[in-house]
């Protein structure tokens, strides 16, 4: 049974969720409100997938563009985790007689930051940006891939939280590294800076629109929200430093990589080039009579 903390220490852990979520929701409003105006005027190509409007992409927007490995497929895999594999009786790698700490009696919820994530997808997506849709997917992406691998960590890992105590029967209290919370936190602030940054800021300098200070201070409110959900955990016993840095650095690798793959989608079809084209040719070999297969193409 938990123990219940006093009404200070429950009115001071609020206090910092509610600024943490907030620094979270004013970054993704920023990031909607300073790329819709210059973003909706432009003169692009239409979005992925869409026909005359850019705002509505197509029905196989939801299966292209690594939508069925990366998102569905990756989905599917975290709810089969989570159903049909307990995690390790033993940590693997760590101690097992960490935790110990005093429960808190509040704790930052997973669905606000889940909630950030779609909020920031969709100002991507219905920005105007010719690239704003292949974007929204990325962040899809990255968020359901890093899903998976966060609970096959933890699974495969089992190591427990910092209030763990002997006799605690939940699958949670053995899954601690590393932190989802911070996965996502981190893999949000960074697909964000990465778009502002190749589809917002660069296009702004020199405008009447940009001001100096906008751009490192839109980074560093985007770092310090997703430093701020990485620290609660910490410091409502809900994670070791270590699950965090860890998650950190997960979420962020991998919106990177995310990021560049859809970028990469975004400019071969802005340039009227297929992201994946491989063409067969035959040619001879040396001075022989034999002849090889060349496969030659762009991804």
């Amino acid at each position: 049974m938990y123990r219940h903390l006093d009404a200070t220490p429950r009115r001071r852990a609020a206090g910092f969720a509610s600024i943490a979520l907030a620094s979270i929701a004013l970054a993704s409003i920023a990031l909607a409100s300073i790329a819709s105006p210059r973003l909706a005027a432009a003169d692009a190509p239409a979005a992925e997938g869409s026909g005359t409007d850019s705002r509505l992409p197509e029905l196989s927007y939801l299966w292209d563009g690594g939508a069925l490995p990366f998102f569905w497929g990756a989905a599917a895999g975290t709810f089969a985790l989570n159903r049909l594999v307990e995690p390790r009786a033993e940590p693997l790698g760590f101690g097992a007689d960490e935790g110990g700490t005093p429960p808190a009696s509040w704790t930052l919820p997973d669905w606000p930051v889940l909630g950030t994530g779609v909020a920031v997808s969709l100002a991507m997506g219905l920005s105007g940006d010719a690239a704003g849709w292949y974007h929204a997917k990325g962040l899809a992406e990255s968020l359901a891939t890093g899903e998976l691998i966060t609970t096959s960590l933890k699974l495969a890992v089992g190591r427990h939280r910092p209030d763990w105590a002997p006799g605690d029967t939940g699958h949670s209290q053995h899954e601690s590294f590393p932190s989802g919370h911070a996965t996502k936190a981190f893999a949000i602030a960074t697909y964000a800076a990465l778009y502002l940054h190749e589809h917002v800021f660069d296009g702004m300098r020199g405008s009447k629109l940009f001001v100096g200070g906008v751009q490192g201070a839109t980074y560093g409110a985007l770092t310090v929200a997703a430093t701020a959900v990485a620290f609660e955990r910490v410091y409502h016993n809900r994670h070791h430093v270590s699950d965090v840095l860890a998650g950190g650095a997960l979420g962020a690798a991998e919106s990177t990589l995310f990021f560049l793959y859809q970028e990469h989608r975004f400019r071969h079809r802005d340039r009227g080039e297929p992201a994946l084209a491989i063409t067969p040719a035959i040619a001879p070999v040396g001075a022989g009579t034999g002849a090889a297969v060349q496969l030659g193409g762009t991804f």
